[in-house]
């Protein structure tokens, strides 16, 4: 069978389908260079350059979903460090003999899901969040997928109602992490959806009190129209609570 890709130039490719896999991309290790086509069946691909220096050609389902990463070489890194020894603890250690910070990682996330006694169980578990059962078998699979936490980074889910799997986890900054929390109150502006936080940095204004005129019902904020779309778990309660002991202080 004809397995050959050939370029398939802008004429053949059309209107992307999805915006976020284009040249200069990046899936995992790989940075998306340009756009192919399979002479033999017709199929779009991606030719992608790998950290390593080698390459790979992936569909756009398989980029967004995690299941091609590299040009090969991260699954031959696993597949080694494997076969070296039994148990992954024994594995992934660092220099001074303690767990990875990728595994403890890995079995955070699973204890928060699936042990009903961890003290973070009601915030995920008992939501119904769950690990996916590829991650959940092996932490191998789960380091193939997500790599290493890049430095001040940590796991996060970009939609917080589900589950931790390919497609819906990344390395965040804890920033990222705050502004995607199920408390956030979350605004409509004119520049987008944002939280407090966010809308108070863009426009230089004090956190505290553009959270209390939110609080208060105010949909003009510094001459900047807002609506509140959702309140977070717990979120209106605080904000009006934080109103009303300041409102105290001042009569004081």
């Amino acid at each position: 069978m004809n397995d050959r890709w050939a370029p398939a130039g802008a004429q053949r490719v059309g209107k992307p389908r999805d915006p976020s896999v284009a040249p200069g991309s990046n899936f995992g290790r790989l940075t998306v260079m340009e756009a192919l086509r399979n002479e033999s069946t017709g199929r779009l691909g991606w030719q992608c350059k790998c950290e390593c220096g080698g390459s790979a050609i992936a569909t756009v389902s398989d980029l967004k979903s995690g299941k091609v990463r590299s040009c090969g070489c991260l699954r031959r890194e696993v597949v080694s460090a494997k076969n070296m020894t039994h148990g992954h603890t024994s594995i992934f250690r660092d220099e001074s003999g303690k767990r990875s910070r990728v595994y403890e990682i890995w079995k955070s996330m699973i204890r928060r899901c699936h042990a009903p006694k961890d003290k973070c169980y009601f915030r995920y578990g008992a939501r119904g969040i769950s690990v996916c059962d590829r991650w959940r078998a092996d932490f191998l699979n789960f380091l193939e997928d997500m790599g290493e936490p890049p430095l001040g980074m940590s796991l996060d889910r970009e939609n917080n109602n589900g589950d931790y799997e390919p497609g819906n986890c990344r390395w965040a900054t804890d920033d990222v992490q705050q502004n995607n929390t199920r408390a956030n109150i979350v605004l409509d502006t004119p520049s987008g959806e944002m939280t407090i936080a966010q809308f108070a940095r863009l426009h230089s204004l004090n956190y505290a009190a553009t959270r209390d005129k939110v609080a208060r019902g105010e949909t003009l904020i510094s001459g900047i129209e807002i609506k509140v779309l959702r309140f977070g778990c717990k979120s209106k309660r605080t904000a009006e609570q934080a109103l009303l002991r300041r409102r105290i202080r001042k009569a004081a």
